[in-house]
């Protein structure tokens, strides 16, 4: 088997890390970087966290600060403006997923041009970056900090655009587990959940290998048992490290094996709707790998020791059977909302199933789900996900 590995040069995880920011720039030759973050945590304490090891070692900085929760190419062309408006030559994406696809997004269109469809899902551009990005994750959630994804939403049609390849990995990432902490518990939540799928997209996954193997599985162990607990605890420093942990091995992980299903369903979803991209991945999960267990039991047996549901002792079917069970079971312990709580208009949802499930086919995630659907079958489990209830 041949396994492609992508990454950044550097990974730094730990308490305290971003005391070398500065050196740390340097050392990819970035002397004068923009900060891209949103509006309230430029407004935040934690902001400082950044800007003092930047002040202390003399390095100018500029400051972007109107990063959307979901980014889309108008906002990106923002970016581009204040880029380009001073002599900024990199990046440090302070913030979760949104902040750091920002900054890919600038850095892809910065090198190859400003054609956003051009380098869309299937085809990849070249695996060079004019602009480095240093990534400062502070929520526990995308893996964006270390993967090779890039998603964004066209603000003509509301689709959502998906990049891939090593021109979406960022140069460096420090990521500091403390930065958590204080994310409240609704956000802790829907980037918990996006990080457990991502894990476990990756492990059922076609396209999974011995690498994404190993980094999915520790992420399941890591991320699953402590969900509960960084919402019921938050200020519980080793749960929130094992979080952190574990939504940088699923980043790795799906990386290297592809998300699947789930991911291909809620892009639509997210684009047309508007809805956060964990919350929408709450709302599809128990469906498609209820559905999918089938066709991957001994996958699903395995995911389900690695999460603590099942013994040794428990058979592979038996076993394969508690995932998608957990899946409800979280999303109702963790607050996070189904279709119909949400408050999305049942109309317009069906409306719109056969636009979803062609865009949905478009991402290329279905096709490395252990059971493909046909047309047909990703619109009936559309309809099966607005029937889901847990809350």
């Amino acid at each position: 088997m041949f396994t492609t590995f992508r990454s950044p040069a550097l990974v730094e995880f730990g308490a305290d890390g971003l005391e070398r920011l500065a050196e740390i720039c340097r050392s990819f030759g970035v002397s004068r970087p923009l900060i891209v973050t949103d509006k309230f945590l430029a407004d935040s304490p934690l902001i400082k966290k950044v800007t003092q090891p930047l002040v202390e070692a003399g390095v100018e900085y500029g400051l972007f600060r109107e990063t959307l929760p979901e980014p889309t190419t108008g906002s990106i062309d923002t970016l581009r403006e204040k880029f380009e408006s001073d002599d900024y030559d990199g990046l440090i994406a302070f913030g979760g997923g949104s902040a750091m696809d920002s900054a890919k997004a600038l850095a892809i269109t910065e090198t190859f041009g400003k054609d956003y469809r051009r380098w869309v899902v299937p085809h990849t551009p070249a695996d060079r970056v004019a602009v480095p990005i240093v990534c400062v994750p502070t929520t526990a959630g995308s893996g964006s900090e270390v993967s090779n994804a890039c998603i964004l939403k066209d603000t003509a049609t509301g689709e959502k655009l998906v990049y891939l390849g090593q021109s979406c990995v960022p140069s460096a990432a420090v990521i500091d587990y403390e930065l958590t902490l204080n994310v409240p518990a609704s956000l802790t939540a829907s980037t918990g959940i996006d990080a457990l799928a991502h894990s476990l997209e990756a492990y059922t996954s076609t396209g999974a290998n011995p690498f994404s193997d190993a980094m999915a599985l520790s992420a399941l162990s890591l991320i699953g048992p402590n969900l509960r607990t960084v919402i019921s605890e938050p200020s519980d420093r080793e749960a929130r490290r094992r979080v952190m942990l574990g939504a940088t091995q699923a980043g790795y992980a799906f990386t290297s094996a592809g998300v699947t299903l789930v991911h291909g369903m809620t892009a639509p979803l997210g684009g047309l709707f508007g809805i956060q991209h964990g919350v929408s991945n709450a709302m599809v999960m128990p469906t498609v790998h209820r559905w999918s267990t089938s066709a991957g039991q001994k996958r699903y047996a395995t995911a389900a020791r690695a999460l603590g549901l099942a013994a040794d002792g428990h058979d592979d079917a038996t076993a394969s059977q508690l995932v998608a069970d957990e899946l409800t079971a979280l999303n109702r312990d963790l607050g996070l909302p189904s279709m119909q709580v949400y408050g999305l208009d049942k109309q317009r949802y069906f409306e719109q199933i056969g636009t979803m499930t062609e865009q949905a086919f478009l991402t290329g995630g279905p096709a490395l789900n252990p059971r493909v659907p046909t047309p047909e079958e990703m619109a009936d489990l559309y309809r099966a996900a607005w029937e889901e209830k847990w809350d």
